[in-house]
Parts: structure tokens; C-alpha cells; sequence
């Protein structure tokens, strides 16, 4: 064994970046380190049990282990890009696969990995083509299986890609830099640093910040949108090693990240500046080499091992306190606006998959794009204007035309759907949950299966009233929303149509006349007046409902609670009466004497 001081502390700082020379000397090993000496120095080290990281008090996000998908023919997970729910791309040594939620394999494509292990070789566009690294190039798979090269660099070596959910740019970890291009392929920056040195796997933050894998240098890298670098994480002081690999962003802009490391096998949790939050998922549970990460559009963390080919799937939200979701703290702002020609005003607005969404006054409904240019039309027969119409997951539109529902696919093709013969209709929602149709009609309302079969009915229950329903919702826990015009009030019934509460704005005493209204007999002081419209949900199950007596757009939580105004008369509001969600977490208003939509970033 040879004494401490011919031990070569310049070749082990190179395997373990975190050790002070005080700690290897302690260790004494001999200058010619091996595998298994390294091993064995792994072994020996004094490492602060996982819990000593584990989440504060302050902050417990909920993550809960929901299936695991068996892809059969496969020897590890390499990484994982999310198509959609039920659909994702996977990578070994060997194969591109497309999987459904059961491990059916879909499409394959047989890849030469090469120096491309265990790193980040695709990943999904907006539009649900696959863009995957091959040797120097980049190939674009579309869905029927047509392949073109987007971009060819053949003087470097490429080693992982994203494709941006903001404006669908490519970013491209090289051997020494990181490169955006275009979505066509048109290279737009380069950006060079010590840190960019073997990328393995690369992400974008909501806020458009590049955040990259750097295992040769054992560091996650944050950089800015003008390549500017931010932060650096090296795991935690306490770590004798970190090994990141598979990284990820979530809704909130929090990073996950696969440490690798002997040892310590956990992904760990950051916030925006790169500050630990906590270890999601340890060895406790089962970890393993933990590889590969995606967060899919319904916020399920998907997770891959090096040396198993099933998949975890977790359900992961963030049921934080509200003060983890910004903007419970801090004022909406707007991303953009666009004016609706065609129409009077704008009573309802379904979102789509895609940038597009349909829209209605008192005669027509529009399907117009992120623009405001109209893309279809149809003229129907509404008995109110509340939400009369709503898009299923597969995309189709249902709408309500007087006393039946209608189906709309995306080829144009009308089917009548329900035709319940128990009069008018005046709103109807489709479940993200299950599919099914939530329907609100005189005097209840009454719920349908997926394919129009009836489920549920009710109606003319002595426990509530139930008149006029001009808007339903459905939040992530089955929960019913109503916002009902002659109670002037929210209504709200569990899953199985029992009622469970009632909102009716907030009970503060203005004087109505400092409100705007002029008529005499309110110039005095009063309870304030509510008026619910526009109803949805969000990630989180707090729900928002604008108010077109006293414009403002309320926050609740899921038992009724009122958390704050999101939006009032102050930020430009009159007759707010449409709000929607999209899939990336805008919020969408319109308003009844109006054909201009606003849009804000809620998320």
C-alpha cells in the first residue's frame, strides 16, 4: 500500500470533482487506481443518509407511482420523448421504438448509437414528428413514416437534441457547444463555453432558459435564450459523486434531473436558479440507474433505467402550497391579443390540441387560429350564451344545437349525438378524465357516457336548485362546476351528482355607485354583486370563474375557497364571460360586447 503522499489526488479529483485532498489522503489508496479500488473508495465513504435530503416542511410535492409499461425486445431505457399520453418514443442501444401505454410496439426504426449512448438522441416536435440524431445529422420522422434530413453537420459530433415547446426551435448539444436552429433546419446561434464539453442531455425551461447534462464534468448547466450561462448544479455538498443524466422541466419551470452516481441513484428536484428542492424518487423506491426522464401534458413523469426495459410512470402536480404557483403572487401577464372579425361578441371558447380553438356569439361558430384567421364555420341555433360547446381529447367538437348535441370531427362530418327531448340545452363540457359529457339543462344536469349513452340524470333535487346552468367545468378530482344564472352563484357537485357547495362571490360592502352603476337605488352600500360566466379548471384543481357584474375573474380552490382576483376593471375587463385553458397553460378571456381575445400566461 503506498503512504499517502505518492497518492495521485490529480486523477481522483478528476472522478470525484467533490473530494477535498483531506478526504483522499484519508482513504490512502495507491497511484495506479483501478475499478474496483474506485468501488471500493465508493464503498468506504461516509455519505449523509438520503433523508438528511429529503423536501421541507415548505414544499411536498405529491408523486405517486401509477404503472409501468414493459417494452419487450428491449434491454434498457435510454430516453424517453412524450408523443402523447398514451403514445411515446424510446431508445435502447439498438432501436427507436414507438410504444403505446401497454408496451405495443407501433413503429420502429433500427440506429446506429455509437458514441450516443446514454443520451438524449430525440425528441418530439409540436406537431408529433419524431427529430432524432443519426451519427452527424438530424432526421425528421413524420407519422407516416417518412424520414428527411433537417440538418446535417458532418464535421461534428452530436450527442442529444430538444425541440422547443416555445417556438419550436431546435437546440443541439454538440461536442464542445450547444446550436439552436430553426424549426426548418436554419442554424441560428452557437454558443461556446468550458461547460458545454460532452452535453448528454438537453431541456428548455418555460422562461427559455437551455438546461443541459454534462456527465464528463458532472454538472447540470443552465444558460439563458441569448446563451448567456445562469447557474451550474453539482448535486449536493453532502455527495461524494454526481452523475447526471436524463433532465426534464416541468409546468411550474422546475428542473428534474436522473443522478446516476453509485451510491446515491435518486432524481433530484431544482428550482428555476437551480436551487435543490428535495429527491423525488430515491433507491428506496426502487431506483436503479435511473436514465431517462419526460414529463408528458397531463404532468406523469415517465422514468427509464440503464439496465431494465420497463418504464415507471408517476403522477406527477404539484400540490404545493400556493405560494409555489406564481401566480397566486404576482399579476398576470398578457403574451398576446387578436381580434375575431366575423362575430358580435364572444360568449364561449373551446380549446384545441393544437394552436387552434373554437368560438361563439349568438349565431355562429368559428374555428379561428392563434391569430384570430378563421379556419371553419357553422351556423347554429344557441338557447343561451353560456358554453355551448367543448372539444373532446380526440379533438372532435361537440356543440349544442337548441335541444340536441351535435358531433363535429375534424373532417367536417355532423352527427347527432344526444337528443335527450327534455327541451333546451344550455351547456355542455367533455371530461379529461373518462371522456364522458357533462350536460346542463332546465331544472339539473345530466351526464353521458363518451358514445351519448346516458349515465347519470340530476334533476329536480329538493337538497339543491338547479335552474338555468350557463357554464360547466369538471375538475381534476371529478368534481362538477356549474355557474348558475338565476342563483347567481357557483354551484358545485361531486363526481357521483350530489351536491357539495356553493360560491356567490366575495361578500365585501362596496358602494355600488363607485362601481359604475348610476341608477339611484344603488347608491348606498351593499353586499356585491355576482355574476358567474366563464368557468374552467387548472392543473393544480383551483378553478377560475369570471364575474360580469363587478368584471373580474375570480380563483378558488377546490372546496370553494376564494384565493384572490386574478384579473379586474383594471386590467381592462367589462363583460368577461369566456375563459379557457390550452394544454400550455395559457389563459384565454373573452367578453360578451367584444370580439377581441386576450391571452395571458397563467403558468
Amino acid at each position: 500500500m503506498a503512504s499517502s503522499s505518492n497518492f495521485d489526488t490529480g486523477y481522483f479529483d478528476k472522478i470525484f470533482p467533490f473530494v477535498t485532498k483531506q478526504d483522499v489522503f484519508q482513504i490512502s489508496k495507491p497511484t495506479c487506481i483501478e475499478r474496483e479500488d474506485i468501488n471500493r473508495a465508493r464503498k468506504t465513504w461516509k455519505l449523509q443518509s438520503t433523508k438528511d435530503m429529503s423536501f421541507s416542511q415548505d414544499f411536498c410535492p405529491t408523486i405517486v407511482s401509477t404503472s409501468s409499461i414493459t417494452v419487450p425486445g428491449n434491454h434498457a431505457i435510454w430516453h424517453i420523448s412524450c408523443v402523447t399520453s398514451d403514445r411515446l418514443w424510446v431508445s435502447d442501444s439498438e432501436h427507436l421504438l414507438l410504444v403505446d401505454t401497454s408496451g405495443h410496439k407501433i413503429q420502429k426504426k433500427k440506429i446506429e448509437i455509437g458514441k450516443l449512448a446514454y443520451a438524449g438522441i430525440h425528441s418530439v416536435t409540436e406537431e408529433g414528428d419524431l427529430l432524432f440524431i443519426d451519427d452527424n445529422k438530424v432526421q425528421k420522422m413524420t407519422s407516416d413514416g417518412t424520414i428527411t434530413t433537417l440538418i446535417h453537420q458532418p464535421w461534428e459530433s452530436l450527442f442529444c437534441i430538444h425541440s422547443s415547446r416555445l417556438n419550436g426551435d431546435i437546440l443541439l448539444g454538440c461536442f464542445n457547444e450547444v446550436r439552436r436552429f430553426d424549426r426548418m433546419g436554419r442554424r441560428a446561434k452557437i454558443w461556446r463555453n468550458e461547460t458545454c464539453y460532452y452535453p448528454k442531455y438537453i431541456t428548455e425551461n418555460k422562461n427559455g432558459d437551455i438546461w443541459f447534462s454534462n456527465w464528463h464534468m458532472r454538472v447540470v448547466v443552465a444558460m439563458d435564450k441569448s446563451g448567456k450561462q445562469r447557474f451550474k448544479y453539482r448535486g449536493q455538498q453532502n455527495q461524494y459523486d454526481f452523475c447526471p443524466r436524463g433532465i426534464c422541466a416541468d409546468v411550474l419551470g422546475q428542473i428534474l434531473v436522473c443522478d446516476n452516481a453509485c451510491g446515491n441513484q435518486s432524481v433530484h428536484l431544482l428550482d428555476q436558479k437551480s436551487q435543490f428542492l428535495g429527491l423525488l424518487l430515491t433507491e428506496k423506491q426502487g431506483l436503479y440507474s435511473p436514465l431517462a426522464l419526460c414529463v408528458d401534458d397531463k404532468h406523469k413523469l415517465y422514468m427509464g433505467q440503464m439496465f431494465s426495459n420497463t418504464i415507471m410512470v408517476y403522477k406527477y402536480v404539484q400540490e404545493t402550497d400556493v405560494s409555489v404557483s406564481p401566480h397566486l403572487n404576482s399579476a398576470l401577464v398578457i403574451t398576446s391579443s387578436f381580434i375575431i372579425s366575423r362575430v358580435n361578441g364572444l360568449f364561449h371558447i373551446s380549446c384545441m390540441p393544437s394552436d387552434r380553438f373554437w368560438v361563439n356569439d349568438d349565431r355562429l361558430l368559428l374555428q379561428v387560429d392563434s391569430s384570430g384567421c378563421e379556419q371553419k364555420r357553422k351556423k347554429a341555433t344557441f338557447c343561451s350564451e353560456g358554453g355551448v360547446h367543448t372539444v373532446t381529447e380526440d379533438g372532435d367538437l361537440l356543440f349544442i344545437d337548441h335541444t340536441k348535441v351535435q358531433k363535429m370531427t375534424a373532417d367536417g362530418i355532423i352527427t347527432t349525438l344526444i337528443k335527450p327531448d327534455i327541451g333546451e340545452l344550455y351547456c355542455v363540457h367533455s371530461s379529461r378524465i373518462n371522456g364522458d359529457i357533462l350536460l346542463g339543462c332546465h331544472y339539473g344536469l345530466m351526464r353521458y357516457d363518451k358514445w351519448g349513452k346516458l349515465s347519470a340524470d340530476v334533476r329536480m333535487n329538493r337538497t339543491f336548485q338547479i335552474y338555468y346552468p350557463m357554464y360547466i367545468t369538471e375538475n381534476k378530482n371529478g368534481d362538477i362546476w356549474v355557474s348558475e344564472l338565476l342563483e347567481e352563484a357557483v354551484m358545485v357537485f361531486d363526481k357521483s351528482g350530489q351536491y357539495r357547495l356553493k360560491y356567490t362571490g366575495q361578500q365585501t360592502w362596496c358602494d355600488y355607485n363607485s362601481k359604475g352603476f348610476s341608477n339611484f337605488l344603488y347608491q348606498y352600500e351593499r353586499p356585491s354583486p355576482f355574476g358567474p360566466r366563464g368557468i374552467c379548471t387548472d392543473i393544480l384543481g383551483q378553478v377560475l370563474v369570471s364575474d360580469i357584474l363587478v368584471p373580474s375573474v375570480h380563483l378558488l380552490d377546490q372546496d370553494g375557497k376564494f384565493l384572490r382576483l386574478l384579473l379586474t376593471r383594471e386590467h381592462g375587463l367589462y363583460n368577461p364571460t369566456a375563459l379557457c385553458l390550452d394544454n400550455k397553460h395559457n389563459l384565454y378571456v373573452g367578453e360578451k360586447f367584444s370580439n377581441k381575445i386576450t391571452v395571458y400566461k397563467y403558468l
